[in-house]
This record gives C-alpha cells, sequence and structure tokens, in this order.
C-alpha cells in the first residue's frame, strides 16, 4: 500500500519537475520580497489597543510625563579606607553624571530608611 503511495507520488514529482521548480522560486522571491516589508515595531503603543479610553489617557500621561527609569549605583569604602576619599569619589561621580542631558535628577545620598534596606 505504502509502496504504491510512494510510488505514484515519485512519478508525479518525475513528470512535473519543472512546475515544483518553478513553484519553489516564485514562493522564494515571494518570501524575499514580504521580508523586505517587514517591520519590527518595539513601542508599547503599538500593541495595545488604539481605541480603549484608558489606554489613550496611559499614553498620553506617559507623553507627558516622559519615561520613569532609576539607576541606582552603590559606592562602597574600602575596609579601613577614608571617608572623605568616598565622598570626593561620589562627588565626581554626580558632576560626571550630570553631565548627560538625558539623566534629570540624581541624588547622591542615601537616606536612613535606604540604609537599613541596604544592611539587610
Amino acid at each position: 500500500m505504502f509502496a504504491s503511495l510512494f510510488g505514484s507520488l515519485a512519478n508525479a514529482v518525475i513528470r512535473s519537475y519543472r512546475l515544483i521548480l518553478v513553484s519553489s522560486l516564485l514562493i522564494t522571491i515571494l518570501s524575499i520580497v514580504l521580508i523586505t516589508r517587514l517591520r519590527l515595531d518595539f513601542s508599547l503603543a503599538s500593541v495595545l489597543p488604539s481605541g480603549d479610553q484608558h489606554v489613550r489617557q496611559m499614553l498620553a500621561d506617559l507623553q507627558d510625563a516622559g519615561t520613569q527609569d532609576v539607576l541606582v549605583a552603590l559606592i562602597r569604602i574600602p575596609e579601613g579606607g577614608y571617608v572623605e576619599d568616598g565622598k570626593q569619589l561620589v562627588d565626581h561621580f554626580v558632576q560626571e553624571m550630570t553631565s548627560f542631558p538625558s539623566i534629570g535628577a540624581l541624588e547622591a545620598r542615601i537616606t536612613a530608611q535606604q540604609e537599613r534596606f541596604l544592611k539587610e
């Protein structure tokens, strides 16, 4: 049963190999054309439903407020090191970071609550 099925399939391939080759080439060309039109969009707005009022409000708020990213940099003074040297290092780091226009605000000291968190 399988022998006759595979035999007839082989005969069909042998008879119409030109059609198979041309079809493969056309599908390949179509794939290349479609790939050149492919566009990747990493925007959050493009994957959310545009007709939803809450989504529109969220996107408007995001446009007004901008993105909210936080970078935490911890500088540790080695044991036996001079605290004043560490403070100078932090001050220099803050000066360098404020030169970037994309940084809105910097906090160069830690609060008591943050200090308790870091000790845990």
